[in-house]
């Protein structure tokens, strides 16, 4: 038996998050043409199905959580400027949430909202995926840099989980 591990199969949840991120940067390069509910059907349409292909002809698509999908898409589209408030406050200086790419803004806007209103999830288990989708999505020092933003973040906004 070799050492190789395989690799892990994505989690419903998982695969959630990365299309949340897609849903949200495409909303927010749009400048707010697009309707929601119109990003939600064309990923519930085409692009969820595109990203749960199986790797292997012949196999079952990989399962998306859609409810999780379309609870992070809605509430972190909809509460954006709260929620690039609290993210301002981890940025390095001299940064804005505006001179972020889409893709970063868009990621951390998710993860902001899962560890502002999704507390059953741990904290570091938000941290965990969404570093994951930005080493897929950003690449280079990026997701050593998300990493600390979301640290900072959890110790904002679940402080007594961090702490104990």
């Amino acid at each position: 038996m070799s050492g190789a591990r395989r690799p892990r199969r994505p989690r419903p949840r998982s695969l959630a998050r990365l299309a949340a991120v897609q849903a949200l940067y495409q909303l927010d390069f749009a400048g707010g043409t697009l309707d929601v509910a119109q990003v939600l059907e064309e990923f519930r349409e085409e692009r969820i199905p595109e990203l749960a292909a199986p790797e292997e002809e012949g196999a079952a698509p990989l399962p998306v959580d859609l409810g999780w999908f379309e609870t992070l898409v809605r509430g972190a589209w909809a509460r954006q400027f709260e929620l690039d408030r609290l993210i301002q406050e981890v940025l390095r200086p001299g940064w804005t949430v505006e001179r972020l790419g889409y893709a970063t803004r868009a990621l951390l806007r998710a993860a902001a909202f899962e560890l502002l209103e999704r507390r059953e999830v741990p904290w570091r288990v938000v941290i965990d995926e969404y570093v994951e989708i930005a080493k897929q999505l950003l690449g280079g020092e990026e997701p050593a840099w998300v990493n600390v933003a979301l640290d900072r973040l959890a110790k904002l906004l679940r402080k007594e989980e961090v702490a104990g």
